[in-house]
């Protein structure tokens, strides 16, 4: 188990076997559709137990891994407290001390609280350009780390070193690649506004990926109508596709939506240098979408219609 110190450098790989009573995972509820004074008089009901694991897990700062509420349904929740070891000892105590024992879940954590601190800052400056997200993992209690999508080999490396105190993600998918579930999102359907064509330029070289698993591009947005065509915007998102336009990548880095004009009087034009992300979205196709011949949908967000406008699969090929 990571040590008391919080010195990441003595973080033990932990089997995953070891953790034998891992936090439960939430209820599939849909918070957005329930009414918000039924949810917010669930967790005030709570609040008092909440601060008295709060209070006893600071009391262990070696071993308490984490707090909150686990969510059953939208009126209906427990408080979930974690730590590394001795759970029936902290069960009993703790057991004594809150409101509504029955609603109280003492689950074990792969990491303290003190150790993911210690390992986020280490991760945060050893890995330097090699990672999306560094982030503590919440109800998991280990640590979650997202990674460029060319760095197969440094997710083995670091789960070696932490064990199931680090939650690994390459690209989109998770690791190790034969746990890693599909996230392709469906088919993007073409939705441009009329008299707005987008392309790709073709290139002077070939499309090549750069060591942090994105192609550069150059997208052209023309007014080929006759009127004025003005929306407010932000850079436009790419996806790789087949060429019926369903994904084969996923692009986990974020896009502003907003924050660029574009104004295209008729047969005027406007270019936007864009990297396309090859994180595949497919296990079957491995961490980063293959050379060869694909297709890419430019999407292009509209701020007065509140929506991303589709183009039509366009051809691309990226080179080995």
């Amino acid at each position: 188990m990571p040590s008391e110190s919080g010195d990441s450098e003595t973080v033990t790989a932990v089997d995953a076997s070891d953790v034998g009573e891992p936090c439960p995972t939430d209820a599939p509820v849909d918070m957005n559709a329930t009414d918000p004074s039924v949810v917010l008089d669930e967790a005030s009901r709570l609040e008092p137990m909440i601060g008295v694991v709060l209070q006893y897990g600071s009391q262990h700062p070696g071993v308490f891994g984490g707090y909150g509420l686990h969510w059953i349904a939208s009126g209906d929740a427990s408080v979930f407290v974690s730590f590394t070891g001795d759970l029936g000892e902290h069960r009993a105590t703790l057991t004594e001390l809150v409101e509504y024992p029955d609603e109280l879940i003492v689950c074990q954590a792969p990491a303290s609280e003190a150790d993911r601190s210690a390992i986020q800052a280490t991760l945060s400056s050893e890995l330097n350009g090699r990672f999306t997200e560094i982030s503590s993992g919440g109800k998991s209690g280990a640590v979650v780390v997202g990674l460029n999508p060319t760095e197969e080999t440094l997710a083995g490396e670091l789960v070696r070193r932490y064990g199931t105190a680090i939650d690994v993600r390459v690209g989109a998918l998770t690791y190790p690649l034969d746990d890693a579930d599909s996230v392709c999102a469906p088919r993007l359907e073409p939705s441009l506004i009329d008299g707005l064509d987008v392309a790709v330029l073709e290139p002077t070289e070939p499309f090549t990926m750069t060591r942090t698993g994105t192609v550069p591009l150059t997208i052209r947005l023309t007014n080929t109508s006759d009127q004025p065509i003005r929306f407010d915007s932000g850079q436009p998102s790419t996806v790789i596709t087949d060429q019926q336009g369903s994904p084969r990548s996923s692009d986990t880095r974020g896009v502003p939506l907003a924050g660029i004009e574009v104004a295209l009087q008729p047969d005027a034009h406007q270019d936007f240098d864009v990297e396309a992300l090859l994180a595949s979205c497919d296990p079957s196709l491995g961490y980063l979408v293959p050379p060869g011949s694909h297709h890419v949908v430019v999407s292009v967000y509209n701020v007065q219609l509140q929506t991303n406008m589709h183009s039509q699969p366009l051809p691309i090929t990226i080179a080995d």
